[in-house]
């Protein structure tokens, strides 16, 4: 006998108190289930499907509560302050004492090496591998982000390979995640993707990345953190524009 969930589609949002599930049969026949996030099993609800999709919050709730992974940043001697110090963009630009966000890494590490604007390496990327490896119990993952890295893509992967070696899991790479010139947009960019990545959940099926395309669980390329931060709100704008169409 044929199981009958085999012709279901279903779609799934995982929002931060409750995971709301719809159940679409080939007779076109819906089904409705709120399960509280925290207890929801999202390979049990998707079990047999035809065909799965789902999007989360979960990258969304933990950029706003800085709740994400603890994350070491790698980047060139004398810019260890810019997470802290930005563009020095402020909300009220006369205000004495202001409260910003805190930056999404627990420590940095400043590493020798310099790229010039033309991609040429005037001294070699690296890293103390002790003051590395003493990071491992501190951290969870790791962003590299040196100037001009885009322009030199092998320095920045020679110190992400270092860090693998360390033990790290998670290592996000600035010219693969963001491979813009801007350092700045480059630097908050990765260290996103190396707190978020860790967290997103990565049960077979496709997501809803923050673009409004789908992307498979286990392409860790295209389902990373910095693609997932809009994941639920993309999944409601696609719904409408697909409703209302």
């Amino acid at each position: 006998m044929r199981d009958a969930s085999a012709d279901q589609h279903v779609w799934m949002d995982q929002g931060g108190t409750f995971t709301d599930v719809l159940r679409v049969d080939s007779g076109g026949r819906a089904e409705v289930l709120k399960v509280p996030s925290d207890r929801a099993d999202l390979a049990a609800l998707g079990a047999g499907a035809a065909d799965v999709r789902r999007g989360t919050t979960i990258a969304t709730n933990a950029l706003l509560e800085r709740t994400g992974a603890p994350v070491l940043l790698l980047t060139n001697v004398g810019f260890g302050d810019m997470p802290w110090i930005g563009d020095q963009t402020r909300p009220e630009l006369f205000r004495l004492a202001i409260d910003k966000p805190a930056p999404l890494c627990a420590g940095v590490l400043e590493c020798p090496g310099r790229i010039s604007v033309e991609g040429e390496v005037l001294a070699p990327a690296a890293v103390d591998a002790s003051a590395l490896a003493g990071w491992r119990s501190r951290v969870e993952a790791v962003a590299i982000v040196l100037i001009h890295g885009p322009q030199a893509p092998a320095e920045e992967l020679r110190l992400a390979e270092a860090a693998r070696a360390a033990g790290f899991a998670q290592v996000s790479v600035g010219h693969e995640v963001a491979p813009s010139r801007g350092y700045l947009a480059r630097l908050h960019t990765t260290l996103a993707d190396a707190a978020l990545s860790p967290l997103l959940p990565r049960v077979p099926g496709a997501y809803m990345r923050s673009d409004g395309g789908l992307a498979q669980a286990e392409d860790r390329a295209q389902w990373r953190g910095c693609h997932a931060v809009l994941s639920g709100p993309a999944g409601g704008v696609v719904a409408v524009a697909r409703l209302s169409g």
